[in-house]
């Protein structure tokens, strides 16, 4: 079993819908650190990142809970989006989903890190610069994914919209790849709803419509007009980075 590492849990973990369901809390915990994090053959099929194999039985064993405990938990994580599940006559495979929000790729090992027992070879620089370019990735992707996590706070259907808006962004090369850009999407979607369902929405439209930045949905925006005639502005991230690069224009 995998023992080195960590895992990321934040603080709205709190507001989860079975954070007070023991059983169900120590299951979903108890998969996120038992799952691979990298994919593996096993009996000629790759499990994946994210994924492990188990029957009821064996996280009965290693939980100390009854085969319906177990069952029961499953079930729970299933309905509310936190796993999937594959089953097959010998064994099943379950899918933590979201699961790099848990578990950093930099958490896989240290010991590929130099010490003073290890020679220093003509390569190490070469191999720290590719170190550093991996963690500034890293630090790009972690960005969105921090922010939308702490934005979703537990909400399982938010989280994944905004997951899919930022993909679809990074499709059109335009991806949300500073603090100011996500700021200024969180802060519209604020200002466009009160309510996690028609945030959900407003992405959704713009997934659906490849739209790269978040407007009203469409029968809000005629009721906005009746309302209000004159012309109200629309937000587009892009238009707002470019202007930012003239922000200090001016200034002494």
């Amino acid at each position: 079993m995998l023992e080195s590492g960590f895992l990321k849990i934040y603080r709205s973990f709190l507001n989860w819908k079975w954070y007070a369901d023991s059983a169900t809390k120590d299951v979903f915990l108890h998969l996120i650190l038992t799952a691979n994090w990298d994919d593996r053959e096993w009996r000629e099929i790759t499990i994946h990142r994210g994924q492990r194999v188990y029957s009821t039985q064996k996280l009965a064993g290693e939980l100390h809970m009854s085969r319906q405990v177990i069952r029961t938990a499953l079930k729970h994580l299933i309905s509310t989006g936190e796993i999937t599940n594959q089953s097959a006559p010998q064994y099943s495979i379950v899918t933590i989903k979201n699961y790099d929000y848990y578990q950093s790729l930099t958490s896989q090992s240290t010991n590929d890190q130099p010490t003073t027992n290890q020679p220093l070879t003509n390569d190490q620089p070469q191999m720290k610069k590719d170190k550093e370019s991996n963690k500034d990735k890293k630090d790009k992707k972690d960005i969105c994914a921090d922010a939308f996590i702490a934005y979703a706070d537990g909400d399982s259907e938010l989280l994944k919209a905004l997951n899919d808006y930022a993909e679809m962004r990074k499709q059109k090369k335009k991806a949300l790849s500073t603090d100011r850009s996500i700021k200024m999407l969180l802060n519209k979607l604020d200002s466009l709803a009160a309510d996690s369902q028609t945030k959900i929405a407003i992405l959704n439209q713009s997934v659906f419509y490849n739209w790269t930045g978040v407007f009203p949905l469409k029968d809000d925006s005629k009721r906005q007009q009746e309302k209000a005639p004159e012309h109200t502005p629309t937000f587009d991230i892009d238009e707002y980075e470019r202007e930012s690069v003239y922000d200090t224009k001016g200034e002494t």
